[in-house]
């Protein structure tokens, strides 16, 4: 048995991608930090020397950090858009491919013949009965989360177990593959949404003897845990990319 796959498509090199927006972005993040603490330098010095008014020092630095937090957020928000991008056209590519294969010009004749055999086993179908019927619909996805809601009504309970695992497995089982995947991709829409744009904490914090406060900005609990779940979140897409876009011949 070989095992033939569709490059163009099984072939989703997002991980990568998503660690290269990763990468410059702390690249920006440490010009932010080194900024930050140039300008805190520099206002520490002027205090000290006691040369420059503390209003003059005051306004140095807040021009300093807000130009550098500025220019920060401006890069941070441009690789938040190319994540969301990368995502986006992943989705536009694979979710349509999903469908295979062409539709006859009798086709939904078929689906309603199909549908008549479905109805006829009753409560007492069974999951090689559904999968016999159903053989030549088992790549729409459309249609057969149609078939599924008709069999699971005749038979009176969800065609899956606690786990989520369908419970027809000739008959769905692609099916389930397919809407997982649409899943996890929404999953990483979502853990996109807010990549790179949280807001700061603080660190290296010191007071002054005037009681003015200076800090460093510093990437928060949920900026460092949005970075390793959308790396897995995508390794995971990726693996169920080349598993729904592999076929044998």
């Amino acid at each position: 048995m070989n095992i033939v796959i569709n490059k163009s498509i099984a072939t989703v090199e997002l991980k990568k991608a998503l660690e290269h927006l990763i990468e410059e972005y702390h690249s920006y993040n440490k010009e932010l930090e080194e900024s930050t603490r140039t300008a805190n330098q520099k206002y520490k010095q002027g205090f000290s020397e006691n040369v420059y008014t503390d209003e003059y020092l005051l306004k140095a630095l807040s021009e300093a950090t807000e130009k550098a937090s500025s220019c920060f957020y401006g890069e941070a928000e441009a690789l938040n858009a190319k994540a969301r991008q990368h995502i986006a056209a992943m989705k536009a590519k694979l979710i349509p491919a999903l469908n295979e294969g062409e539709r006859s010009s009798d086709y939904a004749v078929k689906v309603n013949n199909a549908l008549q055999f479905i109805q006829l086993e009753g409560a007492e179908i069974d999951d090689s009965t559904a999968a016999n019927i159903l053989k030549e619909f088992l790549s729409d996805i459309d249609t057969m989360q149609r078939f599924r809601s008709v069999i699971e009504h005749q038979k009176g309970e969800k065609l899956s177990d606690a786990y989520g695992n369908t419970t027809f497995p000739l008959t769905f089982g692609r099916l389930t593959k397919c809407e997982r995947f649409i899943e996890a991709l929404e999953e990483l829409e979502g853990t996109a949404e807010k990549l790179f744009i949280r807001g700061k904490a603080e660190t290296e914090t010191e007071y002054l003897k005037n009681g003015k406060k200076l800090s460093v900005p510093m990437d928060s609990y949920m900026q460092l845990m949005s970075e390793k779940n959308i790396i897995e979140q995508a390794e995971k897409a990726e693996a169920m990319t080349a598993e729904l876009f592999t076929t044998t011949d």
